[in-house]
């Protein structure tokens, strides 16, 4: 199978048919005329946003955007007050809605009737991406920069790259994915033409690299724009050149898209098309069995989390993660992964750590032809808790260890003193051997995903 072949097949499978787009349709017109009918404010205008409205949406994957947009008059409170009280109203006996939370809190409705998601964004009325605005306010620039520029078998290809990315767990720029964004798939089409193109560019892909949308170039002058973005992958916004598309994308993600980049172009299949061999539950399943063969141990921290966004949430379970690495580290254990994750509503690090209990450590110190950093060394040391000797040309010394084991550490709730965490409640914290978890499977998958275990 050549890889047209393949794309070509991909394509009959997620280019949504016309009877799916017009029954969309249906449900957005109609949706969109309920909400012009209540906002008699001609200042207020109503924006069908997002992929379905870009030509991009993924066959089965029914969910629109709808941007109420307000003049900058109206404080932000009020703006969330006006949508949640329009949708209330208009809202049909089969629709259930809810409040959701990210940069703007929206409403998300579900049709019954017609099986589809809305979300109903509130974002204020900008002339111009000039103006200081939130991504959600500019979000009217970037579907007449996608509408205006990318023809349908583009489309089409932005369709089978969203599809790839989400079949590998690379698709979404929120903070537990650090993936591709929607926005980021379309401008990498239009940068590249077409999705071979885009393909071959990323199997052999180095960074830095600097894209130029607007241009359609690649910026070989790097360094400012790298001390500006704090990024060596960036995709400057057509719409808004002080903005990195790419910010949330994780530099192991972006390899792991050139790998699977590399493995499409070497043996074309459907097989290529999956990081993963498709068994992560199969994975997650042994998962604690191989660990234990690895002579690895493996513990998870669950808490319960305060009823807020969980991108907001994500950071700060990410944050804890983090520092808990950096303790073990600095204790001298040797964790191999520490993995932060949210499952039903409570919060999860999961740590994968050689952990060998003992009392005491063995380490280097300076080799004694730095002569003035041994001396300084010996003059500093406490002789009466640790032992230092000569090991042929350098120091070495014993020491006792604040912690025995690398559980003892984890399950001491003095440290998350040192970490501020407010939505995380400490109180609530335990640790358990993720194998005697109630939902180990679940937890693992996390971990299996996370890791990119093949």
């Amino acid at each position: 199978m050549s890889l047209e072949d393949l794309i070509e097949q991909l394509k009959r499978s997620v280019v949504p048919t016309e009877e799916e787009q017009l029954r969309i349709r249906e449900f957005a017109d109609n949706l969109i005329y309920r909400l012009r009918s209540y906002f008699k404010d001609d200042s207020i205008d109503i924006l069908l946003a997002g992929s379905f409205a870009r030509g991009t949406n993924i066959k089965g994957s029914h969910d629109i955007d709808i941007f109420i947009r307000f003049p900058k008059v109206y404080t932000k409170d009020k703006l969330e007050e006006e949508v949640e009280n329009a949708v209330r109203s208009i809202r049909n006996e089969d629709e259930i809605i809810t409040k959701k939370y990210a940069e703007h809190p929206y409403i998300r409705l579900f049709s019954s009737r017609y099986s589809i998601y809305a979300d109903i964004v509130p974002a204020y009325r900008i002339e111009s991406t000039s103006e200081r605005g939130s991504a959600v306010d500019r979000t009217p620039f970037h579907n007449e920069f996608v509408n205006s520029r990318l023809s349908k078998e583009q489309k089409d290809d932005v369709r089978v790259l969203k599809y790839i990315l989400k079949m590998n767990y690379l698709y979404g720029a929120e903070v537990r994915v650090k993936g591709f964004s929607g926005y980021l798939c379309e401008l990498l089409i239009y940068h590249y033409e077409d999705i071979y193109k885009l393909i071959d560019s990323f199997e052999k892909i180095k960074l830095p690299k600097i894209l130029d949308i607007a241009n359609r170039r690649e910026i070989e002058e790097y360094e400012s724009f790298i001390k500006r973005f704090n990024s060596r992958f960036i995709v400057i916004d057509p719409t808004d050149r002080n903005r990195n598309v790419a910010a949330n994308l994780s530099e192991s993600n972006l390899y792991k898209f050139s790998l699977l980049s590399a493995m499409l172009l070497r043996e074309p299949s459907e097989k290529s098309l999956y990081l993963y061999s498709n068994e992560i539950k199969v994975k997650a399943e042994s998962l604690c069995d191989l660990l234990d063969d690895l002579g690895l141990s493996s513990y998870v921290m669950s808490f319960d989390l305060n009823d807020i966004a969980e991108d907001i949430l994500y950071e700060q379970i990410d944050r804890l993660a983090r520092f808990i690495k950096d303790k073990l580290i600095r204790e001298h254990f040797l964790p191999v992964a520490v993995i932060p994750d949210i499952i039903d509503k409570k919060g999860y690090v999961s740590i994968i750590v050689y952990d060998n209990e003992s009392k005491s450590i063995l380490l280097d110190g300076p080799p004694l032809e730095l002569r003035a950093a041994a001396i300084d060394m010996l003059k500093s040391f406490d002789r009466n808790r640790s032992l230092i000797f000569i090991d042929n040309n350098k120091l070495r010394y014993i020491r006792s260890r604040s912690y025995r084991s690398a559980y003892e550490l984890i399950n001491d709730k003095k440290i998350l003193k040192e970490i501020k965490l407010k939505d995380i409640k400490k109180e609530s914290l335990r640790v358990e051997m993720l194998c005697n978890m109630h939902n180990k499977v679940k937890i693992s998958e996390g971990i299996v995903r996370a890791l990119s275990i093949l």
